[in-house]
């Protein structure tokens, strides 16, 4: 993955060189960069992941693509340094919103949260899986 962007209305995030490491050891980790921008705003965050992360991250975007065919519903997902944390509200046969959080740890003295990211549901999600997975 190079970058991956996901825009809706006048918020953007971006995220940017994921690389993953080659060990077999699922505790192996890489960073990616993750970048928030809005009317006023503009967060970036470097983010520890490991091997079991990526999956459940995939997962994840994978699970929100499913989500809209059976109603309406909220799912989290959150890495394993709590860096990022992402919120997907499903909209029935509609869309999803995506919430965003950047914080610096499990304890933080700052976080910043971005809203209202808009996504068409099904394929939209199910393309944006895919590039995660890249």
């Amino acid at each position: 993955m190079d970058s991956i962007v996901i825009t809706g209305g006048s918020s953007m995030v971006t995220f940017r060189a994921a690389p993953r490491g080659d060990s077999a050891d699922p505790c192996a980790g890489g960073r990616f960069v993750v970048e928030l921008q809005s009317e006023g705003l503009h967060v970036t965050r470097t983010v520890l992941m490991f091997d079991f992360d990526w999956h459940s991250l995939c997962l994840h975007f994978a699970d929100l693509a499913d989500l809209w065919k059976g109603g309406d519903g909220t799912k989290g997902w959150r890495s394993v340094e709590h860096d990022l944390g992402l919120e997907a509200v499903s909209h029935h046969l509609c869309h999803c919103d995506l919430a965003f959080t950047v914080q610096d740890g499990p304890t933080p003295t700052w976080f910043t949260r971005l809203g209202g990211v808009m996504t068409d549901a099904g394929e939209d999600l199910r393309n944006l899986a895919g590039d995660v997975l890249e």
